[in-house]
């Protein structure tokens, strides 16, 4: 095709489709649209971030508790509630079980709440094996290695 075979007039704008009252859902509201739900919840605050860059050189020089194949590293930060970093090295395996490891990590602190100092930061790490643990052992060795800290 060649351009002197398309034609040089633009075709009328057309109107918009649109449903048929009659096949319109009865159910649906007639407003305007509603917010669409964030995909995660807002932080309750029962636990903070570490953040600052004293805190993970204080970690660096702190005695880990290591219980199979979870660590665990407390300084003192000060008032406050208790902040806790999570560390899954390479050596761990890929990304995606480093990931499942870390929310893993998270699903325990979260239920040990009790078992967190206030005015203490936490820097929890694993290694390969903690994949292989069922949840409940991992719990456990959790438990025993914030009981354990220094």
């Amino acid at each position: 095709m060649r351009e002197a075979d398309l034609p040089a007039e633009q075709p009328e704008a057309q109107e918009e489709a649109r449903v048929p009252e009659p096949d319109a859902d009865p159910s649906r509201t007639r407003g305007g649209e509603v917010a669409a739900r964030p995909w995660s919840l807002p932080a309750v605050g029962l636990i903070h971030h570490v953040r600052r860059r004293e805190t993970f050189a204080r970690f660096a020089r702190a005695r880990p508790c290591r219980r199979g194949a979870v660590w665990v590293r407390r300084v003192d930060v000060g008032p406050g509630t208790p902040q806790v970093a999570y560390a899954v090295g390479r050596r761990a395996g890929n990304a995606v079980t480093r990931n499942r490891i870390r929310r893993r990590l998270r699903s325990v602190i979260a239920d040990q709440l009790d078992a967190l100092r206030p005015a203490s930061a936490y820097l929890v790490g694993a290694d390969a094996d903690a994949a292989t643990l069922t949840p409940s052992e991992l719990a456990r060795v959790v438990r025993a290695c914030l009981e354990g800290a220094p």
